[in-house]
């Protein structure tokens, strides 16, 4: 059953993130322009065709990964600025807490959240590994929770972090199939400009 506060939230997230997500993606894909236009010269153009897709992967994850920070750490507009100094952590998973995760469509929208960041983190790293990728994302999804322990309106729980490391490995899982089986399009996918 879909709970109305949390599609409000969801919703009211998705309106905070968006200016960061629009702001952080202009400055990745200018400062990646110029870096590009400084190192290639004449052959830019060139360059900026054939890296095209890892370049739009990566302006995605960019803008992803804003949506992920916008919307669980910045402060909501209509609520007063506070920044705890006794953090509210929940370190017991509810598993063991109470014998099964009490609210499935949060810890399911914890996965999904992060399912991308899995799928696309292998085709901006510089050597895609499978452990690679989860630990970057463990790490990025540890940072948020423990962040969240300082908020007003939201609290750091070892479930969200299972839940988003889950969502890493589905995503890593899925880039392992689509290389499987779309090994040409995703190599394609993962040509990088270099100079």
């Amino acid at each position: 059953m879909w709970n109305r506060w949390l599609i409000k939230d969801l919703i009211g997230g998705f309106l905070n993130a968006l200016p960061l997500m629009l702001v952080s993606g202009l400055i990745y894909w200018f400062v990646r322009r110029f870096i590009h236009k400084k190192s290639f010269k004449r052959d830019f153009k060139e360059v900026r065709r054939r890296s095209r897709l890892n370049e739009i992967i990566g302006l995605l994850l960019v803008m992803w990964a804003a949506l992920i920070i916008g919307g669980t750490l910045l402060v909501k507009w209509n609520k007063p600025v506070h920044f705890g100094l006794i953090p509210h952590w929940d370190l017991v998973p509810e598993i063991i807490r109470r014998g099964r995760i009490t609210d499935m469509l949060h810890f399911l929208l914890n996965v999904l959240m992060f399912a991308p960041i899995g799928l696309a983190l292998p085709f901006v790293l510089k050597r895609p590994a499978f452990g690679q990728t989860v630990l970057v994302g463990f790490y990025f999804t540890l940072v948020i929770e423990f962040l969240q322990g300082f908020s007003r309106s939201r609290y750091g729980s070892i479930d969200d972090v299972i839940g988003n490391t889950l969502g890493v490995i589905a995503g890593s899982l899925l880039y392992l199939l689509m290389n499987l089986i779309f090994p040409k399009f995703t190599a394609k996918c993962m040509v990088k400009a270099r100079a």
